[in-house]
């Protein structure tokens, strides 16, 4: 991964009327995707459910749910080629944002503590901080798997501390 790619987070204000979505692979498994028109509003490791596509129901029941493969692929690749820029539209507290757009800058190949996370987006709270980074609805492309205990060990990752170790690696190739 390059270190060209721009992650843009912007609030989301109120709910899509059309998200696209595609399964689409990567280094480290299959990735759920979809996106509204104002960027990405779900990134996730498929594991083998419609748990991801019934949430997105779930959340925006209006909204016109449909496949669409190119449309995802298309953004997928500006982020594995590491260039240009990709928006991640974003519904959650003032709180969160904050905590979102400060890991949205946390440099592919580096991690960070939850406390200095903390620091960055300005907001204190370790157990806060935590349930901001967990409830990160973009994962990868919003990297929570780059945050890591303040003793150097991974920490808690949705996915599970493989997947965590495995991302970490590739971005350190």
């Amino acid at each position: 991964m390059k270190s060209g790619l721009r992650i843009d987070v912007v609030k989301g204000i109120g709910p899509p009327r059309l998200i696209q979505y595609a399964l689409v692979p990567s280094p480290c498994g299959r990735i759920f995707v979809a996106l509204a028109p104002g960027g990405v509003v779900y990134a996730g490791f498929a594991m083998g459910s419609s748990a991801p596509l019934a949430e997105l129901k779930r959340r925006w029941p209006e909204a016109v749910i449909k496949m669409d493969r190119a449309a995802v692929s298309s953004v997928m690749q500006r982020y594995w080629e590491g260039s240009g820029k990709v928006r991640c539209w974003m519904q959650g507290t003032p709180f969160q944002l904050k905590v979102w757009r400060a890991l949205s800058r946390i440099p592919a190949g580096t991690t960070i503590s939850y406390s200095r996370l903390g620091k960055r987006a300005g907001v204190r709270g370790a157990q806060a901080i935590g349930q901001a980074v967990a409830a990160n609805p973009v994962a990868l492309l919003i990297p929570c798997h780059r945050v890591i205990r303040q003793d150097g060990s991974l920490g808690n990752y949705h996915w599970g501390p493989e997947r965590k170790m495995a991302l970490l690696k590739l971005e350190n190739h």
